[in-house]
């Protein structure tokens, strides 16, 4: 189906679910569809540069939006956390961060444009020696042994945009600035106190973040190190 009905659709779109029935289904893709929103959505309700469903997609077929400096036409393509947005015509960028209601746009300058910070999902090996970083967004990277040493899962990199090299790395331990990006402290932001890694199979290995009001702990699996918007200032 093309379609879901809108009292289904993820918590995380800025939409009522109250006045239409039905709203456009995201395709497959990098995102999971509970952690994504189509790129129509995004046009229309969070950059507010279309009025209606007819004239967000007449912009997008056009060519005139960007993600992750590569245009995107099609109308059903799943935005999601971390992804740059981009309209040249208009010179602004955007970056899909998140709050306590979900996915949002955050304004980021030009010069940040090009790069991006991904979580590291999983970690494998490959033949010949070489080892594979797969990312948050659908993104491999692939890397000599040596090279791989130093990653973890948990761990995320900013990457140049397109071409996907790395050019820092932010670790999951203590002293590191992180956010929360899934439950109930969604968008809470701190500095990693302690991480606690599970000891039997019936524990969660957690997190503990101190933030300008309290420390906060949270599933180690809702965990993002660096920063939301300015990945030129995370920590290495």
């Amino acid at each position: 189906m093309s379609h879901l009905k809108r009292y289904m659709m993820p918590r995380s779109w800025p939409l009522p679910v109250k006045g239409k029935t039905f709203v456009i289904r995201p395709l497959p893709g990098a995102h999971s569809q509970h952690a994504c929103m189509p790129l129509q959505v995004m046009v229309r309700d969070l950059l507010k540069v279309a009025d209606n469903a007819k004239e967000a997609k007449q912009i997008i077929n056009l060519g005139k939006v960007f993600v992750d400096k590569k245009v995107r036409k099609e109308p059903k393509f799943g935005i999601g956390l971390m992804d740059v947005v981009e309209l040249p015509e208009l010179k602004t960028y955007y970056r899909v961060t998140v709050d306590k209601n979900g996915l949002v746009l955050k304004k980021i300058d030009a010069k940040d444009a090009d790069k991006k910070l991904c979580l590291i999902t999983n970690k494998v090996s490959l033949r010949k020696g070489h080892f594979q970083l797969n990312l948050h967004d659908g993104r491999n990277i692939k890397l000599s042994k040596t090279e791989a040493a130093k990653y973890k899962v948990g761990d995320s990199v900013t990457i140049q945009l397109p071409d996907q090299k790395i050019v820092s790395h932010q670790k999951l331990a203590k002293g590191t600035h992180a956010f929360i990006f899934s439950g109930k402290n969604s968008g809470t932001s701190g500095v990693i106190q302690e991480v606690k890694q599970r000891k039997v199979l019936t524990e969660k290995s957690t997190v503990t973040l101190k933030t300008d009001k309290k420390n906060v702990e949270t599933l180690k699996t809702y965990v993002f190190p660096g920063d939301q918007i300015n990945v030129t200032k995370v920590s290495k």
